[in-house]
């Protein structure tokens, strides 16, 4: 639906009035501070606006084009459609914050606006808050990560067992890097055991002054320092339920949900948490952390386990974090049978025969029946939709169809599962076969090889093959996390790092 002319001029007129308060509040910061040159961090953020331009430019073009409204009623679609017009404002803005080493006040409000799950209408714990910041912050904040990504990855300043929202690691890699170090524990005849740690509202309890610490292992200098603390401090949020808006108020704990910068300051927040860990393996996605340690007695693996949380509980509670006991499980994987790893902190820790870690379900012996059979339980569903709607779709909308709902449940973590045994995947390349044939209206006595053929794809054990022979070649030309380089490496070629 296209604006009309009047809320077009209205926004318009509302994003001048923001860019003027934002303005005024900066040069107002300005003549009060001296200018520091940044020593490290800030030397690489600072751009002069011949070179924020251009780049700037595919910034704005990137975001995700949203239509929620923010504090000033602007949005994203709004920006991206008329980024000719803003691009030099807003390059001054962002490097007239820089400068004076703080971050726009107007640009701390967030609306957040909860989203109903299920249960009771009436019990608040039923709804998921959604937070929309200033849609101009964002631009700000892609500029800022983009130079601090550079700065911490270039030196090597992110703990190498942190998956999360980094270039080149997913959840598939960490999956793949868990259940092979567990796997060459257990060709060794060893047991091992597993924690998964689950944490308490880990991003809304992050303590700033804490975070701020922290910032000065990564060679953050103390004018850069001062604009996150900027950052983070005096931070506003409003309740907005259909057209009203509740009162502000301030949160002075947590990172900005929402934001783009968010994620990375929680990783650079808990990035030495595996320092704790002396006798046995840490690595984490985000919050998502598993600690795992192998011997040949589960007694002993058990004891070393309880003994790494006694530290790990510690090293949360001087963080201001909280061990989620209810949601903390256990795991003890063993290729001789049943094995019992019973953990105790200030209580015993659930032990499970199964848990889901990051899409995938790990059982103890890692046959993986029980993912397949959730994953053929998904895929089933979504072919009965596509036979009953392929006769009303043309061949491009089958195509999209299939990719998106049969196929990109089959591929997700594909390098993981897909070493199961041929009879635990059998029912996968079963409903592999029929979706082809939804796809291209053929019958089921139709060949598959035909349909494959036609449409340039692979079957399905070809497939799994060119899966595992992707991340094959990204491990052995430096595109992988370093950790999973050993698991691919050549012995006899001439020993190569990876990055």
């Amino acid at each position: 639906m296209e604006l009309s002319a009047l809320t077009i001029q209205l926004l318009q007129i509302n994003l001048i009035i923001s860019l003027f308060s934002l303005w005024r509040s900066l040069l107002r910061l300005l003549n009060q501070q001296p200018f520091h040159r940044l020593q490290s961090l800030t030397n690489q953020i600072f751009f002069k606006l011949k070179r924020l331009v251009r780049k700037k430019r595919e910034i704005i073009n990137k975001l995700n084009k949203s239509k929620a409204k923010d504090v000033f009623g602007l949005d994203t679609a709004f920006i991206t459609t008329h980024c000719s017009a803003l691009i030099k404002p807003v390059t001054h803005l962002v490097n007239l914050s820089i400068r004076v080493g703080k971050f726009p006040q107007s640009w701390k409000q967030a609306i957040i606006t909860p989203i109903f799950k299920a249960g009771a209408k009436n019990q608040a714990s039923n709804y998921r808050p959604i937070s929309i910041l200033p849609a101009l912050s964002k631009i700000f904040e892609k500029i800022i990560i983009e130079q601090l990504v550079e700065h911490l990855e270039g030196n090597k300043l992110i703990n190498s067992k942190q998956f999360g929202f980094r270039a080149g690691y997913s959840t598939e890699m960490a999956n793949c890097y868990l259940t092979e170090n567990i796997k060459s524990k257990l060709d060794k005849g060893n047991v091992v055991g597993a924690v998964f740690i689950d944490l308490k509202k880990a991003f809304d309890t992050v303590n700033h002054n804490i975070l701020l610490n922290k910032l000065t292992t990564f060679n953050f200098s103390e004018h850069a320092i001062g604009w996150f603390a900027s950052y983070l401090e005096h931070r506003e949020q409003r309740v907005k339920i259909n057209t009203e808006l509740s009162t502000s108020l301030q949160f002075t704990m947590g990172i900005p949900q929402g934001s783009i910068l968010g994620p990375l300051l929680f990783s650079l927040y808990i990035n030495d948490l595996p320092t704790c860990c002396q006798s046995a393996n840490c690595q984490m996605y985000a919050d998502d952390t598993v600690i795992y340690a192998s011997a040949r007695i589960p007694t002993i693996v058990a004891e070393t386990l309880t003994k790494e949380m006694e530290g790990i509980s510690q090293w949360l509670k001087d963080n201001h974090l909280t061990l989620n006991v209810k949601k903390t499980v256990s795991m003890c994987f063993s290729i001789r049978g049943k094995a019992k790893c019973t953990i105790k902190i200030d209580q015993a820790i659930e032990e499970v025969e199964e848990f889901k870690f990051l899409g995938i379900i790990l059982d103890s012996q890692l046959k993986f029946n029980k993912h397949i059979k959730k994953l053929c339980k998904t895929v089933r569903t979504n072919l009965n939709c596509f036979r009953m709607i392929r006769h009303h779709i043309p061949v491009k909308g089958a195509l999209l169809f299939f990719h998106a709902m049969i196929l990109s449940h089959l591929s997700y973590c594909v390098t993981v599962w897909g070493q199961a045994s041929q009879t635990t995947v059998k029912p996968i390349i079963s409903l592999y076969k029929q979706a082809l044939k939804i796809m291209d209206q053929k019958p089921n006595m139709w060949h598959h090889c035909l349909i494959v053929q036609k449409y340039k794809l692979l079957n399905f054990d070809s497939f799994i093959k060119f899966s595992f022979l992707k991340l094959i070649f990204k491990c052995t030309n430096n595109l992988a996390p370093a950790v999973l380089c050993p698991f691919f490496y050549d012995k006899n070629k001439h020993k190569e790092s990876c990055h």
